[in-house]
């Protein structure tokens, strides 16, 4: 345990307490030195976790939907009607924004990743197939 931690479970806790503790801390060379995430990676840390919230809501919607079915005992939304058939055809609206934000969110943490993949020591890149390298194929899907 690191010692600046030693001061959140000590049994004294007042402020004097504590600002001797980091001074005598402090006068030892004893703190740890703070790290400060690089802008690239933060980048792909935020996009990461927006993905996968995005991906939590869309999980949520789509079991929305299974349930909305099941509940009505039907297979096929094509069978509801009334309120039923307006809160699914709504949730799958709502499905289908989240799905183009996904992609939209993907496509650039795709190419961050490959590039990274890249610059990997012995890594060659990707074997050619007959459309090209998987890269290519998908910026070709993408544009």
């Amino acid at each position: 345990m690191s010692q600046i931690s030693e001061i959140a479970y000590a049994k004294v806790k007042t402020d004097k307490v504590d600002s001797h503790t980091l001074a005598q801390l402090l006068r030892m060379d004893y703190t740890p030195v703070a790290h400060k995430v690089s802008n690239d990676k933060r980048q792909l840390r935020d996009a990461s976790r927006a993905r996968i919230m995005l991906v939590q809501r869309h999980t949520s919607i789509t079991n929305f939907m299974q349930l909305l079915l099941a509940k009505y005992n039907f297979d096929s939304p094509t069978e509801l009607s009334g309120i039923p058939k307006f809160q699914y055809e709504q949730l799958s609206e709502v499905e289908a924004l989240l799905n183009d934000q996904m992609l939209d969110l993907e496509k650039p943490l795709f190419i961050l990743l490959l590039s990274r993949m890249m610059t990997f020591s012995g890594c060659s890149g990707f074997p050619a197939s007959g459309r090209g390298t998987p890269l290519l194929s998908f910026l070709k899907l993408t544009t």
